[in-house]
């Protein structure tokens, strides 16, 4: 046997020990947008368990790969994405799109939601029923979040409504604007990622924003008093691309359809109160 020969031999017999990849030629690629921050409990908690079980039941015929941060698009462009197929799927905030889901918007209400458990699974049941159709004709929900009632993060406590006057504190939907106006206070807009930093250097007094999104955000290390008031509760959302969806064949369907929907709904509520009640704890233990 000369020394070419052998090579080639070798070379064959580890190709057929090599292990047969999960991905065939055939398998539908999905991106999956999640504007947020990789580390945050909406990403490790939510959003990954959801990526690895339809992956797991697809066993090759679709994979879904998530990208966390901004690479796909950021919190105010995410839903314009997913129409235009730079993402397949994405999680999103309502906040920035309420003004073109006024129905669903509801659930943003001071006063309307006690948790999330509670806001999560019947804001699904209202859309299960029809009443939302048509704000959501563009893209197939997978899910709808309400998260726990926002928190105020400030530097210096609030003791009275006097308090709040004149203070710049930023915001994440139109009714909460609203809200705050109301209150005294000067409503500002700033994307989840910039809270902290803005914060840091004054440009905003304080955040309104739930427990979950404070230790995400890192918005504890900027802010010395946090103010739980039922001002309201954010809504967020996963949606997919319509066609992309259609395309999908009737078991990759399938398996997203039973991944989604109201089961799902109802273990995000547990998972977003649980963390509500463990980061007040958290930063209540705080010096």
């Amino acid at each position: 046997m000369n020394r070419r020969t052998f090579v080639s031999l070798c070379a064959a017999s580890m190709i057929a020990a090599a292990p047969v990849t999960a991905y065939s030629a055939e398998s539908v690629s999905l991106k999956f947008a999640n504007p947020g921050a990789p580390q945050g409990d909406v990403s490790t908690q939510i959003l990954q368990p959801w990526v690895a079980k339809v992956n797991n039941e697809a066993a090759g015929s679709m994979h879904v790969q998530l990208f966390s941060g901004p690479a796909l698009g950021a919190f105010p462009q995410i839903y314009d994405r997913v129409l235009n197929n730079v993402a397949d799927i994405a999680f999103a905030l309502l906040g920035p799109l309420s003004r073109q889901f006024p129905q669903t918007s509801v659930a943003s209400l001071p006063f309307e939601t006690p948790n999330a458990a509670v806001g999560t699974v019947a804001l699904w049941h209202v859309y299960e029923r029809g009443l939302l159709a048509n704000e959501w004709s563009q893209v197939k929900p997978l899910t709808l979040m309400v998260f726990p009632n926002v928190v105020v993060h400030t530097k210096k406590p609030i003791k009275s409504l006097s308090d709040m006057e004149g203070l710049k504190l930023s915001v994440q939907s139109q009714l909460l604007s609203e809200t705050i106006h109301r209150l005294g206070s000067a409503p500002i807009t700033l994307a989840v990622t910039d809270l902290s930093e803005s914060l840091n250097r004054g440009v905003i007094d304080c955040a309104a924003i739930g427990w979950p999104a404070t230790r995400s955000y890192r918005l504890a290390e900027v802010t010395n008093y946090h103010l739980e008031a039922p001002l309201g509760a954010e809504v967020t959302f996963v949606m997919m691309n319509k066609k992309t969806y259609d395309k999908l064949d009737a078991k990759d369907r399938a398996i997203i359809d039973n991944a989604s929907g109201g089961p799902w709904a109802t273990a995000i509520g547990k998972i977003l109160d649980g963390d509500d009640k463990a980061e007040a704890e958290r930063v209540g233990k705080a010096p």
